[in-house]
This record gives C-alpha cells, sequence and structure tokens, in this order.
C-alpha cells in the first residue's frame, strides 16, 4: 500500500491527485503541527467544510450537498464510493478509490458537519451532491448537475486499516 506522497508524486494528472492537490491549502493533515496518524483520511478545515451547502430537496425528501463549479469537475472526475457516517460522530467521509484497478486503495475526504445533519443523511441512505452557482443555489436535480452517493453507517475508519 503506498503513502499518500507516493501516491500524489505519481498521479499528479489523475482526479484523486488534482483534488487533494486543489484542496491542500484546506487539509489539516498538512499542516503544521497536526496530531495524528490518519494516513488515508484528508480532513478538510472547518472553515472550507462550511463552504458546502446543505439542504433538503423538498420534493425528493433527500439531503443535498452543494459544491462549487470550481470544485464540482473535481469530484465528478473521482472514482467516489460511498458517504460513510462513523456511529456517534459528526462529520461526513466522501471515500473514493485512488486507483481504478485496485480495490482496496481507498482515500476519504472528512467534511465536517453537525449530528443534527448525520441524523438526516442517515435516514434518506443516499445524498445528492449538486452543483451549486455562487450564491448557494442549486438548479433542479438532474445527470448533467447532481450525482447521488449511497450512506453507509461505519463504527470505524475501515479503510485506515
Amino acid at each position: 500500500m503506498k503513502t499518500l506522497s507516493d501516491f500524489f508524486e505519481s498521479n499528479k494528472n489523475n482526479g484523486p491527485a488534482a483534488l487533494v492537490m486543489r484542496l491542500s491549502p484546506h487539509i489539516v493533515n498538512f499542516r503544521e503541527g497536526f496530531i495524528g496518524k490518519l494516513r488515508r483520511t484528508l480532513v478538510m478545515t472547518h472553515g472550507f467544510s462550511s463552504a458546502f451547502g446543505f439542504d433538503v430537496d423538498e420534493v425528493l425528501k433527500k439531503p443535498i450537498i452543494g459544491v462549487y463549479p470550481e470544485y464540482y469537475g473535481l469530484f465528478l472526475s473521482l472514482r467516489m464510493k460511498n458517504v460513510v457516517l462513523i456511529e456517534g460522530k459528526s462529520g461526513i467521509y466522501l471515500t473514493f478509490k485512488m486507483h481504478k484497478d485496485v480495490s482496496d486503495d481507498i482515500l476519504a475526504l472528512k467534511l465536517n458537519t453537525t449530528k443534527i445533519k448525520n441524523e438526516i443523511i442517515k435516514k434518506t441512505g443516499l445524498v445528492h451532491f449538486a452543483l451549486m452557482d455562487q450564491e448557494g443555489n442549486y438548479q433542479t436535480l438532474n445527470s448533467s448537475n447532481s450525482f447521488t452517493l449511497p450512506v453507509i453507517t461505519e463504527s470505524s475508519l475501515i479503510w485506515e486499516k
């Protein structure tokens, strides 16, 4: 299993590496003084996490996470698997494969959320990610401006093992 630095050095032009390079100023793990042993979880700052919109669609009764255009294309380029909730914890983890052909090569992007938002996400079992404009508005959800991920609940960060 490669380390994060090995992965990014050898994959500068693929989706996951491009996303992480673009997000690096907002990743807590990369900051001086970060204490932790997370090798496969990229923890986003609270400020960056709050830049993602959160709403519940009135028609679909499903949660929507809004993504600004500058990040939406990068999110689409990832091989996203699912949204993971950790029992009793706040925050959501967006898991994705680093390499197309390696099944256990998983990274997770942790967005800070509240336990209340997590409960809404858990009840529905799906999260829609939608293109959001600079004012925080979404268009009607369709395949050209949104994608959906299943939600699973775990007791720990299973991709870190």
